[in-house]
Order: C-alpha cells, then sequence, then structure tokens
C-alpha cells in the first residue's frame, strides 16, 4: 500500500505540473470551464483508481463522476478521449446470478455505455442537417464487417453468446465511430477533441519519461490489486524499461504519443509561443522515445512527413521538414541516444532482432492459412499456429491485416480495408479539393489523413487499436463538415483567424 501511495504521489505531480503548463495553450482550443471539468475528472478518478480496494468500487465512482461531467461537457466526445486510458485497460467480468459469465466490463465500455451511448442517442434525436439518420457506404462497410465477424462464429456457439459479441461489438466498435463521424458538427467541436488528444498525450509522455528514467512502472500494481492479471509488466529492451503508463502495453502508448504527435502538426499553427512550439513536440517525442517500441518510432517518422506532404504548402514545408529532420537526427546521432535507436531498429540493429524474425514467420505463414479457408476464414485458426506460441502459450498475432485475414478471409479483409480506406480517400479528396481557399480546415483535413495513413504502416506491426475507428470517425465528420460548409458560405469559425473556444453554438453536453 505505501508502494501505492508513492506512486499515486509522482503520478498527480507529474499530472499538475502537465495541466497548470497546458492550461494558457488549451484555452485557445477550448472553453475554460469545459478544461477546469475535464482536468479535474481526471484527477478524480485517477486518485480513485489508485485508492479504490476493487474494480466495482472504482467502477461505481466512474459511472456517477462521468454521467455528471458528461452532463455538462460541452462536447462529450473530447470528453471520452480524455478520460479513455485513465486506468490500464482491465477487464473484469459482470458477476450475474444463474449467468457464469454476462460480459467484461472494463474503463471503455464504461465510457461507452455512460458517455457517448447518451451522445449517440441526442446527436440521432437532433439529426442536424439530416446526417446522423443516414447510413453512409462506409456505415454500411463497418455493420457488414461486424456482422461478418458474428456469422463465422455463430455455428459453433450459443445464440446467447452471438447476442453478447453483437452487443459488444456494438459499443467497442459501432458507436465509437457513429458518435465521432456524427459529433463533428462544427470546427470548434472537431478542434477541441484534437486538443484533448494532446494534452493526454502530454500528460502519458511525462509519466512514460519518468517509468523509463527511473525503471518504475506507476501503473503495474493496479491490475494485480484488483485480482486482474498485467502480462504486460516490466518489459525491457536493451536493459531498458519499455515506458506504458496507463496505457497497458509499450506497443500502445508509443501509438497513442505518435498519433498525438500529428494532431499537434496542425495545432501548432495556432500556438503562437515559440517555447510551446519546442516544448510539445519534444516532450511527445521523448515519450515516444521513453516506450522502446520501433513501431511507433517509424509511424511517428512516417506521420511527420505525411503530414508535411499533405498540407498546405506542402512542397515548401517537405523541404523545411526534411531539413529538420536530416539535423535533429544528425544530432541525436552523434550522442550516445543515437547509437542506441539504431541498434534496436528492426534490420539494421542487433536488439532483439528475434521480434523482427517472429514477425516474418507470422506473415509468412498467416498467408499458407488464409489460403486454407480464403472466403470467411477459420475461427480456429490458432490451434494450427502452435510453432508461432509465445512463452505464455498463446499466439501473438502482431500483424492486424494478418489476424483480419486468418479470422474472417479476404471477405473480411476487403470490408476492414474498404472501411478504413474509404474514410480516408474521402477525407483527403475533400482535403484536396479545398485546397489553400481554407487553409486552417485544409490543415485539419491533412493532420487526421497523416494520422490514419501512418495507422496503416502501425497495424502492420500491432493489432487494431481503438484509435483507429475513432480517427476514421473524425475523418467521417470532417467531411461532413465540409459538405455543410459548402451548403451554408461564408460560416463562422472557418476563417484562418485565430481559434476562439466560445465560437460555434451546437452544445452536445446536456447541461
Amino acid at each position: 500500500m505505501i508502494s501505492h501511495i508513492k506512486e499515486l504521489i509522482v503520478v498527480m505531480a507529474l499530472a499538475l505540473a502537465v495541466f497548470a503548463a497546458a492550461k494558457p495553450l488549451c484555452l485557445r482550443f477550448m472553453r475554460a470551464e469545459d478544461y477546469t471539468l475535464r482536468r479535474n475528472v481526471w484527477l478524480v478518478l485517477t486518485l480513485c483508481a489508485f485508492l479504490a480496494p476493487n474494480f466495482w468500487v472504482y467502477a461505481l465512482v466512474a459511472l456517477v463522476v462521468l454521467v455528471w461531467a458528461a452532463r455538462r461537457d460541452s462536447n462529450p466526445a473530447a470528453l471520452y478521449l480524455l478520460a479513455y486510458a485513465i486506468i490500464p485497460p482491465i477487464k473484469i467480468y459482470l458477476p450475474v446470478v444463474g449467468i457464469n459469465q454476462l460480459f467484461a466490463l472494463d474503463q471503455a465500455r464504461i465510457l461507452s455505455l455512460v458517455v457517448l451511448l447518451p451522445l449517440a442517442y441526442r446527436l440521432f434525436a437532433a439529426n442536424e442537417g439530416g446526417i446522423a439518420r443516414k447510413l453512409t457506404p462506409l456505415d454500411w462497410l463497418l455493420v457488414a464487417y461486424t456482422l461478418l465477424q458474428l456469422a463465422v462464429v455463430s455455428p459453433y456457439e450459443s445464440f446467447t453468446n452471438t447476442m453478447r459479441r453483437g452487443f459488444l461489438f456494438s459499443i467497442d466498435t459501432l458507436v465509437v465511430y457513429y458518435v465521432f463521424s456524427r459529433a463533428m458538427v462544427n470546427r470548434r467541436v472537431l478542434v477541441d477533441a484534437l486538443a484533448v488528444f494532446v494534452l493526454v498525450g502530454g500528460v502519458y509522455a511525462t509519466i512514460g519519461i519518468f517509468e523509463s528514467f527511473k525503471g518504475w512502472l506507476m501503473y503495474e500494481q493496479i491490475a494485480p490489486g484488483w485480482g486482474a492479471i498485467n502480462d504486460g509488466s516490466f518489459l525491457l529492451r536493451d536493459g531498458s524499461l519499455r515506458a506504458q503508463a496507463s496505457a497497458g502495453h509499450s506497443l500502445t502508448l508509443g501509438y497513442t504519443l505518435a498519433m498525438a504527435l500529428g494532431v499537434w502538426f496542425y495545432l501548432r499553427s495556432e500556438v503562437a509561443s515559440r517555447t510551446a512550439r519546442l516544448l510539445v513536440p519534444a516532450v511527445l517525442c521523448l515519450g515516444l522515445y521513453a516506450t522502446h517500441s520501433r513501431g511507433p518510432w517509424l509511424t511517428g517518422v512516417v506521420v511527420y512527413f505525411l503530414y508535411l506532404f499533405i498540407a498546405p504548402g506542402s512542397k515548401s514545408q517537405l523541404l523545411k521538414g526534411l531539413a529538420v529532420f536530416t539535423i535533429i537526427a544528425g544530432v541525436v546521432l552523434v550522442t550516445p541516444f543515437g547509437a542506441r535507436i539504431v541498434d534496436m531498429l528492426p534490420f539494421i540493429g542487433t536488439v532483439d532482432q528475434a521480434n523482427v524474425i517472429y514477425r516474418q514467420r507470422l506473415a509468412t505463414e498467416s498467408w499458407h492459412l488464409i489460403l486454407q479457408n480464403p472466403w470467411l476464414g477459420d475461427p480456429f485458426v490458432t490451434l494450427k499456429m502452435d510453432d508461432l506460441k509465445q512463452g505464455y502459450g498463446f499466439v501473438d498475432l502482431m500483424n492486424a491485416y494478418a489476424a483480419v485475414g486468418l479470422f474472417n478471409g479476404f471477405v473480411g479483409l476487403a470490408l476492414f480495408l474498404g472501411f478504413f480506406f474509404g474514410a480516408t480517400g474521402r477525407a483527403y479528396a475533400a482535403q484536396r479539393k479545398l485546397g489553400t481557399a481554407a487553409p486552417d480546415l485544409s490543415g485539419v483535413g491533412a493532420a487526421l489523413v497523416a494520422c490514419m495513413l501512418a495507422s496503416f504502416f502501425f497495424m502492420a506491426t500491432a493489432s487494431i487499436d481503438w484509435i483507429e475507428y475513432v480517427l476514421a470517425g473524425l475523418l467521417s465528420g470532417y467531411v461532413s463538415l465540409l459538405a455543410r460548409r459548402a451548403v451554408a458560405m461564408p460560416a463562422a469559425g472557418f476563417t484562418r483567424s485565430p481559434i476562439s473556444p466560445e465560437r460555434g453554438s451546437v452544445v452536445l453536453g446536456k447541461r
């Protein structure tokens, strides 16, 4: 318990420092009352997570706090982004009399039930612009992919279990995409959500830097204290602890920070402070380094160059960005950190190359197994992959495309890729059509498209992450926002002038 208190003190001290330093910056993009509310929610629930004797005490407090906060936040979708990773992804099964296992509850599902579902209902009821009730081709692709996942397993399970999985798919994926594709009703709401994502990245990057430097995981004791298993504890690479903060794994933390970095490339254009423009990416990059995760490192580099290529004034920006990257990389390479980074890179370095070889074997064997059941996949395919089992006795499917193809065949892979590529393609086309006529909105689209394209790279090295569905929703919301702008030109809030957090009349929260 004493160790628990020490960890709580460190987390709260680091977070309070970040919240205090970030406040002037955040108030450029969000309302002061929203910032205060979200900060307090984070602090209260973090305090509860470290002090609660079990998950159910935490869940009860979280339910009350989140219901209260969602009714007062002008943009509950941003509240969802802030609260998603307050605790690690700990799943505890709901105890129900007469049923062995109803379903597992975790932070993400609490948020879906008490924040996103009510918001989805309000969006559907308001139906602003007729968008909330209209199903798009992308919606149908995601629904079809969900139904396929249910159908391929349903012959081997009870009807009750199929209904349970359908409910969980709905709150884990469908509701998330629906809300983020419909809630971005104006520029203020969209930029507010992006700013919260960077704020969260700053908090967890700071915690991650401390973890790696001190060799001390801050959230590692929460799961065992609640009777859950923590499989990702104390992962090392080249003798250094791989930071994970409350993300549950260093890969997840690294990917989150890479996406926050991509979002920041747009937000920085609205920030006048040179200190902030240098400090924010420095903290995110140091946090990214602290994960010692090669996939997220490369994802961060990819998102950087993609944004420079897509953003308005791309040629000059790309050349300038390439020069800056070259200078920074050259300086880093002559330091001890540079030698360590090179030594950890795949194919080039010597550290943990067994992981690279494992991924190559996984790709090769997955392809052969997919060809055995090419159309709809095989729900029991892992039984044929004994030679790929890891030390814990399970197959680590560190390739999202291989995982989809193995379990859902080429049909599932086509639906999966069609959904994500469709969202990206529509947003990119809308962003290019906008051009330099509205550089601010064009910059938003460039950041979102760059993040999603970089995510395609990341998915080849890891499993599917929740952020990818949020990004797909934001891309669809961005396209809808531009469509409404085209109908109602000129519209307040779409100029290149500095963002006012008070601009825009739509309030999604129920005050």
